[in-house]
């Protein structure tokens, strides 16, 4: 597929996703989510990928849907069937990243709002510049969240403040994100890209199968009893000894050295 509002590229272990239609703030709309679907679906059947980063260019991550497609949609009486083709498409990108083998981590430069928020918060890493600014954004259209945005923020934030942040529609800053616990990381403009670059590729290099179901105990731990999230816990332990990554990393702790896995 040939992809006109994102960038793909990929380099050894580590693929990059780029949201690419600075002029309009990279709105979300039917081109994107059918572009970002695709991808994903590139990214899961390439063994070689273990960490896919998802960023923008432009001042804005992604400032929510596309608006003037929606009013389109509205002058065409097609808008009900236009937002249901988009949000499945969101919603299948969504659960790819959530249940995929591979890391994802998502770089927020600028605004985030709306369904911008989905795409970079529903990621296993999400580190944000000093300079972003999360907005809600839903209810000025008249709509509710959407792509797993407000679970995202009232699961790690609570029920109050995700409250807060979407009927009041103001913004919060990438601290006070981040404080809030729905962002993993904060990092200076300047140094952004290259903490960036250099976690990815940290990650990528690192034990991919004990990584994996690292991410997979966290995803799926949401929905279990602590007995049961235990239990998984000790079967993946207990299966990792018989991989060649534990014995690895052993054996170069032991000896002093950096582990290097395959």
């Amino acid at each position: 597929m040939e992809y006109n509002k994102i960038l793909f590229d990929k380099r050894g272990r580590v693929a990059s996703i780029t949201l690419n239609n600075p002029s309009a703030y990279n709105p979300y709309g039917k081109e994107l989510a059918l572009e970002l679907y695709d991808a994903a679906k590139v990214i899961k059947w390439d063994n070689d990928i273990r960490v896919v980063t998802i960023q923008s260019i432009g001042k804005s991550f992604s400032a929510g849907g596309d608006v003037r497609q929606f009013k389109e949609g509205l002058d065409g009486n097609c808008l009900t069937e236009m937002v249901e083709e988009i949000v499945l498409y969101l919603n299948a990108y969504v659960l790819l990243v959530k249940k995929m083998d591979k890391i994802f981590i998502s770089y927020i430069d600028g605004i985030c709002a709306g369904v911008g928020l989905s795409l970079a918060l529903n990621v296993d890493i999400s580190i944000a510049t000093e300079r972003s600014v999360f907005i809600g954004g839903y209810n000025g259209l008249g709509v509710n969240p959407d792509g797993g945005s407000g679970y995202s923020i009232f699961k790690n934030a609570g029920i109050p403040r995700a409250n807060w942040f979407f009927l009041s529609n103001e913004p919060l800053n990438a601290t006070e994100a981040y404080n809030w616990g729905i962002i993993s990381r904060v990092v200076k403009e300047d140094q952004g890209k290259e903490y960036l670059n250099n976690l990815a590729l940290k990650i990528a290099d690192g034990p991919h199968s004990a990584n994996i179901f690292t991410k997979q105990l966290f995803y799926k731990g949401e929905n279990l009893s602590f007995e049961e999230y235990i239990e998984m816990e000790k079967d993946g332990i207990i299966l990792s000894t018989k991989s060649k990554e534990m014995k690895e990393g052993v054996t170069a702790f032991i000896e002093k050295r950096r582990a290097v896995f395959k």
